[in-house]
């Protein structure tokens, strides 16, 4: 048996949880004793092959707050932090503590969050770190015991996000959101699809969907989402449990045009870092083969836009300048192996360092060249002062369609 008192006064040994107070800093205020039963239950539930032998919980000990002390049958320690938030600075900001709170090698560490984010998830499991969260998300990799489960509860009806919506929708993540709706607005979608394909958590998806479908005021009009409640057929075991009906709120967006417009208002090219290199080379397809061949070759990340990138999905304008996404670590390589020479005026080469690094993660690939998608590529241009207006309403009519 774990002599519970000496842990306190050597300062090992023990669980340190948070009170949660918000969840993705949008939870109701609750006191630490409702807190700590929902906690408490859920690990009772998810982590019972762990053969929980005791949970003792607010052990005070010097100016450390130690809510939560769990001991395995077999004398193993589990230190778990919990946190407000499941979003990643909280999970970096639990796992630092956690390694400072470790008294050796043996005790396993988790973080413990009311819903988790599918990058948190990462985040941890590259630390070598569980989590827990109260919708039923758990990992633990431990001796030789192996939890890896996803579910989607239901919060508790005290945990449940209040209405803060996003103040603006046109740039960030948000943007983001957008942009990945507009690029197919015919289908419908779900929250948790945007979630796990964007790799953003569900609790920010969700204020972006609430914002948006309650209806954003744009010179005059309402812009807002279609929230048709559709019948899906889902099954929690693909071999044993029948597959069931369950009702999924599907979001599709009702005036694709409008927000397009309202984007290309809202969105300035200029907001990234672009650097100017002259090439001897000035031959725009040749330039663009070569940056295609070495990208490729060496690994470069990169995606073509304003005319050049239009010239590979709708050509329309001829142009002598050949500007391209890129990460800002990378430009010297890419300007040793293009031979460029760097220069404030006459470039012929525009290296443009993203504002938002997620544009770099949305490419498409046309002939091994590679370019960021039709969306992207008309907010860009559509007030780019070389003819840009031209070439994004051609690409509008011929790609994008509305």
């Amino acid at each position: 048996m774990v002599n519970y008192g000496e842990i306190v006064k050597n300062n090992e040994k023990f669980i340190k949880i948070y009170h949660l107070t918000k969840i993705y800093q949008t939870v109701n205020t609750m006191n630490e004793q409702q807190i700590m039963a929902y906690v408490e239950d859920e690990i009772k539930k998810s982590l019972f092959s762990l053969d929980i032998n005791l949970i003792r919980k607010e052990i005070k000990n010097e100016n450390k707050q130690i809510d939560l002390l769990i001991e395995t049958k077999d004398n193993k320690i589990i230190l778990v932090e919990v946190k407000s938030s499941g979003e990643p600075s909280n999970i970096y900001k639990a796992i630092s503590q956690l390694k400072y709170y470790q008294s050796n090698e043996d005790e396993y560490l988790m973080v413990a969050v009311p819903l988790i984010s599918e990058k948190s998830k990462d985040i941890c499991k590259q630390s070598g770190v569980g989590y827990i969260d109260l919708t039923g998300n758990v990992f633990v990799k431990y001796n030789n015991v192996l939890i890896d489960k996803t579910e989607n509860k239901k919060l508790p009806e005290k945990l449940l996000p209040n209405k803060k919506r996003v103040k603006d929708l046109f740039s960030g993540n948000a943007l983001k959101v957008l942009i990945e709706i507009l690029k197919e607005p015919s289908k419908s979608f779900t929250q948790g699809k945007l979630s796990k394909d964007l790799r953003l958590s569900k609790g920010y998806v969700n204020r972006i969907l609430k914002t948006f479908e309650e209806g954003i005021k744009e010179n005059g009009e309402t812009l807002f989402l279609e929230t048709p409640l559709d019948w899906v057929e889902t099954s929690s075991n693909k071999t044993s449990e029948p597959s069931v009906l369950r009702k999924t709120k599907q979001y599709k967006i009702s005036n694709p045009s409008k927000l397009l417009d309202a984007l290309s208002k809202k969105y300035n090219f200029k907001g990234n870092k672009i650097i100017s290199f002259y090439s001897f080379e000035r031959d725009t397809n040749k330039l663009m083969n070569e940056i295609s061949m070495i990208g490729n070759k060496n690994k470069l990340d990169y995606a073509f836009t304003l005319h050049a990138g239009a010239s590979l999905t709708a050509p329309f304008v001829r142009f002598d300048d050949v500007y391209f996404y890129a990460k800002d670590e990378d430009i010297n390589k890419w300007a040793e192996l293009l031979d460029l020479k760097r220069t404030e005026f006459g470039g012929n080469i525009f290296f443009v360092i993203p504002r938002y690094k997620w544009i770099l993660d949305d490419k498409i690939t046309i002939q091994t060249k590679k370019t960021i998608n039709d969306i992207m590529l008309y907010l860009d241009l559509i007030n780019y002062p070389k003819r840009g207006k031209e070439q994004a309403d051609f690409l509008r009519e011929k790609k994008i369609g509305y």
